[in-house]
């Protein structure tokens, strides 16, 4: 039975401090400019995957939506929570905008997407958020 208590302690303690995707996220403040063609890009959907979670599937990540002048702040969905900031590391970005996110209530089909597939779903844009935050996180985008 002293054997039994000696294995439980450690186990307690890794499940305590959190290993994985469950466990803690340093957060940093993250703030930028989307463009497309040189012109602000108003109303775009920015989201920040972790590295390991590359393709969206994980539980965190940080997302912002940009104003009219295409400026954004990410802002990250923890366990329970949100909270002010991006995740400190690698990541990859995704920017979206499709006709719903302009609020056309006239559509009947699918949404179109209006930002090039290269910035969003087929992205290959990383940014590294280091652990003081970053307020120059600017992604100019081409296309369309």
């Amino acid at each position: 039975m002293r054997y039994a208590s000696y294995l439980t302690i450690p186990l307690l303690l890794l499940s305590a401090l959190g290993c994985g995707r469950g466990g803690h996220h340093a957060v940093a403040p993250v703030s930028g400019r989307v463009t497309l063609n040189n012109r602000p890009l108003a109303h775009a959907e920015v989201r920040f995957y972790p590295a390991g979670n590359e393709k969206g599937t994980g539980p965190v990540y940080s997302h912002a939506k940009t104003d009219a002048q295409g400026l954004f702040t990410l802002r990250t969905f923890l366990a329970d929570h949100e909270v002010a900031g991006g995740l400190v590391g690698d990541n990859r970005v995704e920017i979206s905008l499709n006709e719903r996110d302009l609020e056309k209530p006239s559509l009947k089909a699918a949404p179109r997407e209006l930002v090039p597939a290269q910035y969003n779903r087929l992205s290959r844009l990383h940014c590294e958020v280091p652990p003081d935050g970053k307020a120059d996180a600017d992604f100019g985008l081409k296309g369309r």
